[in-house]
């Protein structure tokens, strides 16, 4: 593609995240999920990390914050009963002193005090601005072995991030 690969990643939270799973799982979707849309992305990732799968997505309102508290409350139940699980990995578009949705920082604290990340290929000031959403989107990619698209607008950030998958040769599904 005509993007490089990163320099480095920053990153908050365990960096053992990003190696834990041979078989990682990006799941990705709208911010203006509907109900059945937000369930699903909940669910998938709540199933795949009882399965021991990290969950990767770009750590936004809708379906990527549904993936990753999917992939929370996996955990806390493996945890319970003393059996491993994976963890989730959230990839921002800015630098990691402005990782957004504000309304998020709840998620983004649990995912670092759970055994996930937060990482950023861009230095930790950097400002999240729209065209670097669509560029953060190829990491998520490059991270998982399969891309799963929960749910998407025509023009959308998660199709792209499909794209992205495909370029990299990486296994991509739809949910109907």
């Amino acid at each position: 593609g005509r993007w490089a690969p990163p320099l480095c990643l920053w990153g908050l939270g365990n960096p053992g995240a990003l190696i834990q799973c041979n078989h990682p799982i990006a799941i990705v979707g709208s911010r203006g999920c509907d109900d059945y849309g937000h369930e699903i992305a909940r669910r998938l990732a709540y199933e795949s990390s009882l399965r021991g799968h990290t969950v990767i997505s770009g750590g936004a309102m809708g379906i990527d914050a549904a993936a990753h508290w999917g992939s929370l409350e996996s955990r806390e139940v493996c945890e319970s009963q003393s059996t491993p699980s994976g963890s989730t990995i959230a990839v921002f578009a800015g630098g990691l002193n402005n990782i957004g949705p504000s309304s998020n920082a709840n998620l983004f604290k649990k995912i670092i005090t759970n055994g996930g990340a937060c990482i950023s290929e861009l230095c930790p000031n950097t400002t999240p601005i729209a065209r670097r959403f669509l560029i953060r989107n190829r990491i998520i990619a490059a991270l998982a072995s399969k891309v799963i698209v929960a749910q998407a607008r025509i023009r959308s950030g998660a199709l792209n991030t499909a794209c992205w998958a495909t370029n990299l040769n990486r296994e991509l599904y739809a949910i109907p």
